[in-house]
């Protein structure tokens, strides 16, 4: 056979007919049909392969789950009962973080505490989170005298006996005040709400701290290496002298330009870890945590994120302002009348003006842990941290009226910043928390009507605020006043209007309105924009506190009206 000639082309396949099963030409559109055909049933066999795996990973999840929550149960018919108390000590510090409001009552035994953990986590199987001897220990030195403990074999039982009364049970929350520090597991992730401090002496220290990075109202002592922040007309003061924990860290002689270099290096973030550290104590006592769960706090764990570099300058950062916090003592006495505690009559003696003066730090470091590397001259920068308050605050702990607080710090924190309009945000929200509780008391309410003019809903109506006072007390890193001075002074009011959405949609402005409005010139507008006056109400839980507060001070200003005696006619 000649090669030229070609050779017969067999069919490497057939399309037959699908009613008649006849063999059919094979032409190019025939293929084409055939194509679509076969992708069809593909893409349908497809489909069903994945539903199926799906559904086979569904099963195995919740089989998987099934079998942890069988091995959980399982244990509470194997408890070796010699290590109850280390098991009940485990068993407490968690239903602390996933149930604080778990009441624990005499009839409490251990399967219940075990049920109640495993039913909202089945993965856990406990771990030895605090020492036996420290819960033991601690709840002895800090219970009350009327509370007693003992076990038997799978019970722990907490009683608080009265002298009219049948036991009470306790509820985990009022036990781990009572716990401090040791209730809290090391390296637990901070709560997602912690109330923002607005007294006037952390005020005092944030305003201190803000004002750092150009030395505002901070001057140096003559005789002593300190330095002082005594704004005009303040009572209270910030003396900063650097402690034990910042010298060592330095490892060199003080001078009077390294403690301006450190105050010089603080951010608008610092105010934030400030008020983020300090609410923390007050809720819980001494607490240990790590650098790290600080710096999610704050809300900058994704910055920290990006590398190991920005991770190491991020602990950096913290672990200096923590030392600078550490060495910030607020001098001088609460100005004003304020009474003691409410006891069992209704009297309230006032309190002494040396019992109202402070000369302590607020925030102080009890110890370090788990250093990057290993160091001689303690210049490494710790993993974990324990931080306490210091002697006055520990005096006036758990006076709700003298240590006020509102609002969620964290949630500002949670405010992306970098930008101006982010940094305004926090800067406005956090300011605004603290304005709020300080006009709380003598706000007057209003009351808002729907459409058909029905009352709807109660707020208060708080004094008009400036935007140089919402962005100058504690200044963010864009300032505004460098904006206003630069050739496009224009930009802040983009920057003013997207730091309101931002507050709005964190939850935390629920009224706006500017009272008066601007004159329409386009020169020297600047210090008129930032006076104008503002109408700003709060939303959620902290329009509920506000109003609530403002009624108890109406209660107690009406009591007080009424102690006192009429003066007689003439």
């Amino acid at each position: 056979m000649n090669s030229k000639e070609k050779m017969p082309v067999r069919p490497m396949f057939r399309i037959r007919d699908s009613k008649t099963g006849e063999a059919l030409p094979v032409t190019p559109e025939l293929l084409k049909v055939a194509a679509k055909s076969v992708h069809r049933s593909l893409t349908k066999e497809e489909e069903a392969r994945i539903a199926a795996q799906k559904r086979a990973q569904v099963q195995e999840h919740a089989q998987r789950q099934a079998e942890a929550l069988q091995r959980a149960e399982a244990q509470l018919t194997t408890l070796d009962t010699a290590s109850i108390p280390g098991q009940f000590n485990t068993l407490f510090a968690t239903l602390c973080e996933l149930n604080p409001d778990f009441i624990l009552t005499p009839e409490t035994t251990l399967n219940d505490l075990y049920r109640a953990v495993i039913h909202a986590q089945p993965n856990w199987f406990g771990s030895g989170l605090i020492a036996e001897e420290d819960f033991w220990d601690v709840l002895k030195e800090k219970g009350i005298p009327e509370c007693q403990y003992f076990t038997t074999r799978d019970q722990i039982t907490f009683i608080k006996k009265h002298p009219n009364r049948e036991a009470e049970g306790y509820s985990l929350r009022e036990l781990r005040t009572w716990l401090g520090k040791n209730v809290v597991p090391r390296g637990y992730q901070l709560p997602n709400e912690l109330p923002q401090p607005t007294f006037i002496e952390a005020r005092t220290v944030g305003t201190a701290i803000s004002d750092g990075r150009d030395l505002r109202d901070w001057q140096r002592l003559d005789g002593v290496l300190a330095m002082l922040h005594a704004p005009k007309g303040s009572t209270l003061q910030t003396r900063f002298e650097p402690g034990r924990v910042l010298l060592s860290w330095w490892g060199r002689p003080a001078e009077v330009q390294l403690l301006e270099a450190e105050l010089q290096n603080l951010e608008f973030d610092a105010v934030l870890l400030f008020f983020t550290s300090l609410s923390l104590v007050i809720e819980n006592g001494e607490v240990d945590t790590s650098i790290d769960a600080l710096i999610a706090a704050i809300g900058r764990d994704e910055d920290a994120r990006r590398s190991q570099a920005a991770r190491k300058l991020w602990r950096g950062k913290l672990w200096r302002w923590l030392m600078l916090f550490d060495s910030m003592a607020i001098i001088g006495a609460r100005p004003g009348v304020w009474r003691e505690p409410r006891s069992v009559d209704s009297k309230r003696p006032k309190m002494p003006v040396e019992k109202l003066y402070s000369n302590d730090p607020l925030l102080i470091i009890t110890g370090q842990r788990g250093t990057e590397q290993p160091s001689f001259d303690n210049s490494a920068i710790p993993k974990e941290v324990s931080i306490a308050g210091g002697r006055w605050l520990r005096e006036f702990r758990g006076n709700r009226e003298f240590l006020s607080k509102l609002g969620n710090v964290r949630a500002i924190a949670a405010i992306r910043r970098g930008q101006p309009s982010g940094d305004w945000a926090c800067c406005i929200g956090l300011i605004l928390i603290q304005l709020w509780r300080e006009q709380a008391t003598k706000a007057s309410h209003h009351i808002i009507k729907d459409s058909a003019g029905n009352n709807k809903s109660q707020t208060l109506k708080f004094r008009p605020f400036t935007r140089r006072e919402l962005l100058q007390t504690w200044r963010p890193d864009n300032d505004v006043l460098k904006i206003l001075k630069s050739d496009k002074p224009h930009r802040a009011k983009n920057y003013w209007i997207a730091a309101i959405q931002k507050l709005r949609g964190q939850g935390v402005i629920g009224f706006y309105k500017e009272l008066e409005p601007l004159s329409a010139g386009r020169k020297d507008w600047q210090d008129k924009w930032l006076e104008q006056p503002l109408d700003i109400r709060p939303i959620g839980d902290v329009r509920k506190d506000t109003i609530e507060i403002n009624k108890e001070a109406k209660v107690a200003r009406e009591q007080e009206r009424k102690r006192k005696p009429r003066k007689s006619g003439a």
